[in-house]
């Protein structure tokens, strides 16, 4: 009874909390939310807690009334007349009492839609599902909305590198792309496989009857440079560091062959690609191979004969570009072979493009939203900047008034600064694709610099996306229910932390124990960085058993258990 009796004047104390005219003029004058989210999560876990008390209000009545009947089995009938007087009575008042509660429970929860309506207008949650919409269209047409890209490059790979469209190819029986592991194997791809399948004049250079080859092919190579050995018994030696001079290269006779000189990026319109085992720059050293399957074969011969990838080579490229003109799609694709220490591992990277991006009517309708998208960051700029000056930006912490005192306010700022930054990428994008001949078929044109440049657009375009779904989570937090999970989160943030610190150590330990054992001969643990960051992935996923057990027996298997 009297904790009943607390829980309603708790409750109807939190109810002249959220009331006070004090909360709504510092909202109205502040434009802060701070004050209002600590009435909120007052009221609504009061709420919560009158509502416990009002459902188990029949498990309160049958305790009483067994506890009565237990203390007085025995009683006289005039005590059994005046205990079941005041038993009456007390249902009477406890009947009162309930619907008290449940008055002051109707309140509160009025007031906590008042706080909802003060806290969001509808205005603002107009203005970001529209935002949210408008941003999520131009997302999607940007990148397209049919499965044509993922199509197009399939049908590439499928033939250049998953089946190979003409095997055996090398003498010895099947033999896919990626089990080439010589440098015999680079000169049979590309003379056997490549060549014959991307330059066929009977097609008229068409890769499978729709994809126009655009300007031949080209051969690239860099090389480390060379240096004497530190033992006199040896030489052909070469430091890590990339070489940008010039090679002279000899036949087998000792007479002069050929020279190639090293040319920058800038110049070959490339950039830098990340492979699986190393970084490599845009510039090299290059052969090109025109529309005439005839030359290129007959250049591939030349550059066998001359060892033209040697010891020095630390990576081979062969580059070419597709143009499908019944979908209006660009494909840039890189076959790559990585060589460190004398290994070589394949690699391929296709990409397909829509570099036309405003032509049919997906395009018409991209710029349209891209304009829309343009003027909603303004807007939403203009009023951040207005709120950030009115309240004051450099106030930071639980300064009352100050523009940080919402936990949302540091998306907010990331989301702008990514927007720009996606502006930024768009206008730097459109600027150099306006340059690029994109349909030129008697020279090779890179489309790399352009394709790169595409890349890091999607991927603030990504960010921004995945930014301003999570940031939906702040207009839907009103929701008590949901409410309820974020104050969970919040309050159990330690016992997190402290969890993700001992994981954090568990990954130390056998992440380090795995580089000391399996960096030699197991990909998973070939460097410290790798092995680190393959143990937080097998938190999720198992680790290759066969190649740890291979690596060492009885070790690998107590390490994978």
């Amino acid at each position: 009874m009297a904790d009943e009796e607390n829980v309603t004047t708790d409750v109807a104390n939190a109810t002249n909390d959220v009331t006070d005219t004090s909360v709504a003029e510092d909202l109205h004058t502040n434009g802060t939310d701070s004050n209002m989210e600590k009435h909120m999560e007052k009221a609504i876990e009061l709420a919560v807690a009158m509502e416990e008390v009002v459902h188990g209000d029949g498990n309160t009545d049958t305790t009483t009334n067994k506890d009565n009947e237990s203390k007085n089995p025995n009683d006289d009938n005039d005590n059994d007349s005046e205990d079941a007087d005041n038993q009456v009575e007390h249902i009477k008042q406890q009947t009162t009492l309930m619907e008290d509660m449940q008055t002051t429970l109707q309140q509160v929860d009025e007031k906590i839609d008042n706080f909802r309506d003060q806290k969001y207008s509808r205005t603002d949650c107009l203005c970001f599902f529209s935002f949210l919409l408008i941003f999520t269209t131009m997302a999607v047409l940007a990148r397209g909305v049919s499965d044509l890209s993922f199509t197009q490059t399939f049908a590439i790979r499928t033939s250049l590198i998953e089946r190979d469209e003409f095997v055996p190819w090398n003498d010895v029986g099947e033999k896919t792309f990626a089990d080439g592991s010589t440098i015999g194997d680079i000169y049979l791809y590309l003379r056997s496989v490549a060549v014959p399948f991307l330059l066929n004049p009977d097609d008229g250079y068409r890769i499978q009857k729709q994809h126009s080859l655009l300007g031949g092919l080209r051969l690239k190579q860099i090389r480390m440079t060379p240096s004497e050995c530190s033992k006199a018994e040896f030489n052909d030696c070469w430091q890590d560091e990339w070489f940008r001079g010039t090679v002279n290269y000899t036949y087998p006779n000792g007479s002069h062959a050929a020279s190639f000189t090293y040319i920058d990026s800038e110049e070959l319109d490339d950039q830098s690609w990340r492979g699986k085992y190393g970084s490599y720059p845009g510039g090299g050293f290059v052969v090109e191979f025109g529309l005439d399957r005839d030359a290129a074969v007959a250049a591939i011969d030349f550059l066998r004969d001359i060892s033209w990838i040697d010891g020095g080579t630390r990576f081979v490229a062969m580059d070419f570009n597709t143009f499908n003109p019944s979908s209006g799609l660009h494909s840039t694709a890189r076959i790559a072979w990585e060589m460190p220490s004398g290994s070589v591992y394949p690699n391929d990277e296709i990409k397909t493009w829509k570099f036309e991006r405003y032509a049919g009517g997906d395009g018409v309708a991209l710029a349209v939203f891209y304009v829309l998208f343009v003027i909603w960051v303004i807007g939403i700029t203009a009023m951040e900047t207005s709120s950030c000056w009115m309240m004051g930006c450099l106030k930071c912490g639980k300064h009352k008034g100050s523009y940080w005192n919402s936990k949302w306010k540091a998306l907010d700022v990331a989301n702008l600064v990514i927007f720009y930054l996606s502006i930024a990428l768009f206008i730097n994008n459109e600027v150099y694709r306006a340059s690029v001949d994109m349909y030129r078929t008697d020279a090779f044109v890179s489309f790399r610099k352009l394709q790169y440049g595409l890349t890091y657009e999607s991927y603030t375009t990504a960010v921004n996306g995945l930014l301003l779904w999570i940031k939906l989570f702040k207009y839907l937090a009103i929701n008590k229910r949901l409410r309820f999970l974020f104050t969970m989160l919040s309050r159990s943030s330690a016992d997190i932390l402290m969890f993700v610190i001992v994981l954090f150590v568990f990954v130390i330990a056998f992440g380090t124990a795995g580089f000391l054992t399996f960096n030699s001969d197991v990909d998973d643990f070939r460097s410290y960085v790798f092995s680190m960051s393959n143990m937080v992935r097998f938190t999720l996923v198992d680790m290759d058993y066969p190649a740890l057990t291979v690596s060492a027996r009885l070790w690998g298997s107590l390490f994978y258990f």
